[in-house]
């Protein structure tokens, strides 16, 4: 009860606010005088040009010099040395050596009772049977 009571009383203080008048302090004011006045202010201002961006020379990039590197030598292949020549099903070089889970190989991996091996483009193949 205590806080309706409350709140009815600050309704009423609220409708005994009187209402605010806005005046102009010019007799007859006119936004348009003021724009005017703005205007001849901005004109009066000197107005220094913005500085052309200087052009943006890019060098010339160095032309690439390819150096012929020799390969080195790879431990790998003095395991494979003595390597058979082997080739898949479609008659496809295998590539040796090759590596599965960090160990080398130089002929095709049995896997489900088939061999297999890599060929150039790094896919793997099914190996042909052994001649």
């Amino acid at each position: 009860e205590e806080e309706a009571k409350r709140k009815q009383q600050q309704v009423e203080s609220l409708k005994k606010v009187p209402e605010l008048q806005i005046r102009s302090v010019e007799s007859e004011p006119s936004t348009e005088t003021f724009l005017q006045r703005v205007a001849e202010e901005e004109a009066e201002e000197e107005v220094l040009p913005e500085p052309e961006p200087e052009p943006v020379v890019e060098p010339e990039p160095e032309p690439v010099v390819e150096e012929e590197v020799e390969p080195e030598a790879d431990p790998a292949l003095g395991e494979c040395a003595d390597s058979k020549t082997r080739v898949t099903v479609d008659n496809e070089a295998c590539i040796f050596p090759f590596t599965v889970m960090d160990q080398i190989h130089c002929d095709c991996v049995q896997h489900n009772g088939e061999g297999w091996c890599t060929i150039a483009d790094g896919t793997w193949k099914k190996c042909a049977p052994e001649s």
